[in-house]
Parts: structure tokens; sequence; C-alpha cells
């Protein structure tokens, strides 16, 4: 990010940082210095600093560590800020002319949905085509065919309709168009309907649990997705996913799923970054925390229609009704991923050229990715994803859990 102060982390232990004055002329005591602590997301303390002295090219370094208090054991970031102490031409008082933001903390204690033990155990039915678990308020469907989650009810409510998906592709952007990621790519666009299920199997483990685990194949890459699965009797889902793409295959765009929820459930609250767009390469200007918005306030609408909407780095995610009814999505401890939601297809958006032309579906489009490739634009007319950024051959995992809100 372009600002005129810098400020970096020198030590986290003492909570020590460098800040720099980047500016040309204007002592930093002209303007408001504070800080922002949060654990697992929740703001818990905010404060103003005394001002920061420091002229013109100067830098110094400063220890925090009898200001700043926060629980170890939660995933704590601090953000200190520098701000306008009066109103300007140009801005008010109070607006934020540089901010940065360190993790103090890797702890993440987040509750699971499948650290408790379920109440009910669950009626498995098998056939071949599906692998069920069933309860009076639940119903879980794996396709055997597919290797993926074909249905979930809670209560009544559909929570996914029509299955989920494999999805590697994206709608490409004027960067991926400018590269030929359309060509050099475009085997993957093919590759979640192009697969052989090599072996689904299932148990039925303790704790009123289901455990089954499938091995696929994709075809045009040979790719290879194992994924486990953990159901237990209150509906809750872990998905821990592991791709393996061999080294002859080309680099792909997204590794993750698709699937299409209930628009009712048209309302986004996470834990990530946020609250804007972002993605692997354009992520410093985007914080963490827990921010809300909905499936239409997170669209971007560029120029031209093109992917969008995404938010990385997320430790949780649910999208509901607005009165709290919904669905939610949650990283376990070693684990992040990306989502993005649009109210049209993948297909609506790749093919439609204006935004006012987009049609909106009847339900929601959710993509839970646990990798999307970066989205370049050193320029549009030839430079690719930078390499730390692409999705290049290699072994790519997550786990997932998922889970009714009410």
């Amino acid at each position: 990010m372009y600002q005129p102060v810098y400020i970096r982390l020198i030590n986290k232990d003492d909570i020590k940082i460098e800040i720099e004055n980047y500016q040309l002329n204007g002592n930093l005591k002209n303007y408001t210095f504070s800080y922002e602590v949060i654990e697992n997301g929740e703001v818990t303390a905010t404060d103003t600093l005394p001002a920061i002295d420091l002229l013109p090219l100067e830098k110094k370094q400063y220890s925090f560590i009898n200001q700043l208090h926060f629980d170890k054991n939660k995933e704590v970031f601090v953000t200190f800020r520098f701000g306008l102490s009066e109103n300007s031409l140009w801005a008010n008082k109070g607006y934020v002319v540089a901010w940065e933001q360190f993790k103090l903390t890797n702890a993440r204690n987040i509750e699971l949905p499948l650290n408790k033990t379920a109440s009910v155990k669950p009626a498995i039915k098998a056939d071949t085509a599906y692998l069920q678990s069933t309860t009076k308020n639940t119903s879980v469907k794996l396709n055997k065919k597919t290797g993926l989650l074909a249905e979930y009810i809670v209560e009544g409510d559909t929570l996914i309709a029509n299955g989920m998906r494999f999805n590697f592709w994206r709608a490409l952007t004027d960067n991926d168009r400018g590269w030929g990621a359309s060509n050099k790519l475009k085997v993957w666009k093919t590759e979640p309907d192009n697969y052989t299920i090599k072996s689904f199997e299932y148990k039925i483990g303790t704790d009123n649990q289901l455990n089954a685990n499938t091995l696929i194949l994709f075809n045009g890459t040979q790719t290879t997705a194992a994924i486990h699965y953990i159901i237990n009797g209150n509906g809750a889902i872990k998905m821990e996913v592991e791709f393996n793409i061999p080294d002859k295959a080309p680099a792909a765009p997204r590794l993750g799923f698709q699937m299409e929820l209930c628009n009712a459930y048209n309302n986004i609250k996470w834990y990530g970054r946020g609250p804007h767009e972002n993605y692997q390469d354009r992520k410093t200007s985007a914080p963490f925390g827990i921010f809300n918005s909905t499936v239409n306030e997170w669209i971007t609408p560029y120029v031209r229609p093109q992917e969008n909407a995404n938010r990385g780095e997320l430790r949780w995610l649910n999208l509901h009704n607005g009165k709290g009814k919904g669905i939610q999505f949650t990283a376990d401890s070693t684990s992040t991923f990306s989502a993005s939601a649009w109210p049209y297809t993948l297909n609506t958006l790749e093919n439609t050229r204006h935004n006012y032309e987009l049609k909106n579906h009847n339900r929601t489009t959710l993509n839970i990715d646990c990798i999307q490739m970066g989205v370049g634009g050193d320029n549009s007319w030839g430079m690719p994803v930078h390499n730390e950024y692409m999705i290049y051959p290699g072994k790519y995992k997550f786990g997932i859990y998922i889970q009714r809100i009410n």
C-alpha cells in the first residue's frame, strides 16, 4: 500500500514496531495515533496513544508491551492507525491516512461443530448410488458416483440445493485474457465433470459419526482428490480434502467447490480479510476482522463481467436470512479458505458482456476454495500472474466444517 507512514513489526513478543515518516514535510505529531486489538475477530480493545513526534524521513522504534493486553490463547491481531487530527480541505478529522495490522498470536480456538458428541445416532442407508445419514431432523446424502455431497437438509430446510460440485475455473478477468489463460489453462474448465471415482468406502465410527472416504482421478490432468467426510448425528459435516496436481499438468485457476444456496440466505458474515474484495496478490489493503455484508454488496461491478467478490484467508463464513438462520462454513485449525458468492451462475458471469445484462439466478451461487490463483496486473496484454500466486503442480489441502446455524 502507498501511504505517508510506514509501520513495521520488529518483535511481536514485546510488540516493538518501527515507524517511518515517509513524508517530505510534516511532523507525525500532527496526526492522531491509535491502536485496535481483535481477538478471534472481535474488537476487544481500542485507544488513542500519545502523538508520535517524528520529523520527515525519520524513523524510530517503539514498544507497546505495557499498553496492549490480550488473551494469548486466542488469535490476536493489532492494528495501528494514523489519522487526521483536524478537518482539512480534502478529508474530515479522524480520516485514516496510514495503518498496518500485525498478527501477535497463532492460536485459533474457535469452537468446532464436531468437538461435541452428537446426541443422536443417525440411521445409515446405502445403495449403489447414495450413502445417506438421517435422523429425525437431519438428512445428509453423499453421491457415490460423484464423491460429493448431494443433499443437506436440517429441520426441513434445504441448505445446499442440487448438490456440491468441483470448481476449477473462473470467469476470466481482463488480465487472464491478456496473458492467454483461456488457452493455457483450458483443460481445467472441463475437469470438474471429467473424472473417475477410484474408490468410495465408509464405516460407522465412534460418537455417532459416519466416516466416508473417496479417491477421485481427474482424467484430463491426472490430478487426484482425496476426500474424507465425517458426519455426525447433529447434521454437522467435516470435509478434509487433498488435491494432488501432477508435474505435467498446467497451473489451475482455482481448486474448490461450487454449490447453490437458497437465495433467502443473502446476508453474509465472515471472519477473515475484508471488507472489500481481495485475492492472494491483492490483500494488503484488506485487514482481518469480522465483517457483515450481502450477496449483492459483495459484487465488484467491473466494466465487463468477470471473476469478482472473492474474500480470502477466511476462518469462517456464514450466509443467513437476516434472522440468524442459515449455513456456516468453518476452517479447521490448520486451514483457511477463500469464498465468493453471486446472485447469478458462473456460466452467466462468463458469457455476459455487460453488467446490466447479468440475469439473477433463482439461487445464490457459492464458491468455497482451497485456493484461487492471483489476478496479476503488471499489464493486461501479456504478463501472467506472478509465480508465487499461481497454483502449480503440487499438493493442496484444507479442512472445512459445514453446519446449519439458527
